[in-house]
């Protein structure tokens, strides 16, 4: 092994660690929500591609120094992980593929298991950061396992967040690995310092090397996306806030303790005694807050300008749905009359 392959390595480790501290960061400020980011599915991608290049690296690694077992316990981790990911990828194009996700992450974990436990009770376990990096797979991906099966029954969709939660801080060990690999890989780098750089790098390293600096590059500008999307998720712009101004805000809370957020336009110079229709507009997203629904129902707001409301008097009710569902795009129906307020 060269000097040039474990350096190689140790800075695709290095992004490997800084992608998922700043994904465990941000999925600490989200939580479910993360998953809704419109940039976040872009970002899984990238994410996963720089941990297929890492694994594969490392599979070089494993057969260089003839770690066998762990080399074909890695090599099978891989294949599957990277087949699972491309089918949660897919189910959520296609929900009706969704119904086995549990049995592919399960089948994920058990990989993981297996190809942690090589690196503890193989000839890998003569490295000691290896032999580490093994107990803490054991332990993280066995603690994945009994939490998947304690939610067996989970429905996939809406998130539960309890599972989510705990999801968050069984994460937070995983991303030690790639700082136990890492010193594995320093440790390798020191006690090759007398070998000697190669003039011309092999076309596989070299190709390895320019997509991890690609996927580096690409990384920061979803980062700076993803800050975006999340200041976007959970902030109101200005234009916003002016469409929803003159709608009144309202709360309705049934008698089984259903709460309803809503936003009711007036009828321009309102008079008691007459009896006005009512519009009832069905915005098609809504978020957490209780304005951006008007932004999202084109007939609210086109009832919602001087003209029309001269020309239309009218209450329009515009009611908030669950975050991050509609009712499709600019759904509205009226009712003939709607006596006084």
């Amino acid at each position: 092994m060269t000097k040039e392959f474990y350096q190689s390595v140790c800075f695709s480790l290095g992004l490997t660690l800084a992608v998922g501290l700043f994904q465990s960061w941000l999925h600490f400020q989200r939580g479910v929500d993360l998953y809704r980011l419109a940039s976040f599915r872009s970002w899984f991608l990238v994410g996963d591609v720089i941990g297929l290049i890492t694994a594969v690296l490392l599979l070089i690694y494993y057969h260089h120094k003839q770690y066998k077992a762990t080399f074909w316990a890695g090599m099978l981790a891989t294949v599957v992980s990277s087949v699972v990911l491309v089918y949660l990828l897919v189910a959520t194009l296609y929900p009706i593929l969704g119904q086995y996700y549990k049995g592919a992450i399960l089948l994920g974990i058990i990989t993981y298991l297996v190809y942690g436990a090589t690196l503890v009770l193989s000839r890998a376990s003569n490295r000691p950061w290896l032999k580490r990096t093994g107990i803490l797979l054991v332990l993280v991906y066995g603690a994945q396992l009994v939490v998947l099966v304690w939610f067996m029954n989970a429905p996939p969709y809406p998130p539960n967040t309890k599972l989510d939660l705990i999801q968050q801080w069984l994460f937070l060990p995983e991303r030690v690995v790639p700082v136990l690999l890492l010193l594995n890989f320093i440790d390798e780098l020191r006690r090759s310092a007398s070998l000697t750089v190669p003039t011309s790098l092999s076309p596989g390293l070299l190709t390895a090397k320019g997509m991890t600096v690609i996927l580096a590059i690409c990384s920061v500008v979803l980062g700076i996306q993803l800050l975006g999307d999340n200041y976007n998720h959970t902030h109101a712009s200005a234009r916003e806030i002016a469409l929803a101004q003159p709608f009144e805000q309202g709360k309705y809370i049934s008698p089984q303790g259903d709460t309803l957020l809503y936003r009711l336009l007036k009828p321009l110079y309102y008079d008691p005694s007459k009896r006005y229709p009512l519009v009832i507009g069905l915005p098609y997203s809504c978020r957490l807050d209780n304005i951006r629904q008007i932004d999202a129902c084109p007939m609210a707001k086109w009832l919602a300008t001087d003209e029309n409301r001269k020309k239309y008097p009218a209450f329009v009710l515009v009611p908030r749905c669950p975050p991050y569902s509609g009712w499709g795009r600019g759904g509205e129906y009226s009712v003939s009359s709607f006596p006084g307020h």
